[in-house]
């Protein structure tokens, strides 16, 4: 009768897993932030306020402000968000708009632009990991 020995290598592979999907992570934060201030650059031609002017960039603070932060919800769940910081308030009226000025919702449509990249990083970095 044949005798077999079963190595439990379970815990590796998590390790392992675990590695790669932080991995991805940090690459897809780090595209997200180049999307973001790419589209404030160059995401835009058309005017949108009263003196027709088409840059949402002014000082560039905005531009400096954005970041993206990764946070691990559960085992195989990470959260990634992008926005910029607290000490540019306006951003908001930027994005979103306001009665005189129209909106240039320049992270909606970074991220929207990003989908396929983000889920082709996450593809490659866990099937190598």
């Amino acid at each position: 009768m044949a005798q077999y020995t079963f190595k439990d290598n379970s815990n590796e592979v998590l390790r392992r897993m675990r590695g790669a999907l932080d991995d991805a992570s940090e690459e897809v934060k780090r595209m997200l932030v180049e999307a973001v201030q790419e589209k404030i650059l160059y995401g835009y031609s058309d005017p949108h306020g009263k003196d027709g002017h088409t840059e949402i960039v002014d000082t560039g603070r905005l531009f400096d402000s954005i970041q993206a932060d990764v946070r691990r919800v559960s085992q195989n769940l990470v959260e990634t968000t992008v926005g910029s910081t607290g000490d540019t308030p306006y951003s908001i009226f930027v994005h979103q708009g306001t009665r005189n000025l129209k909106g240039r919702p320049f992270i909606t449509d970074a991220v929207n632009d990003s989908r396929r990249n983000i889920r082709s990083v996450m593809e490659s970095n866990l099937s190598n990991g």
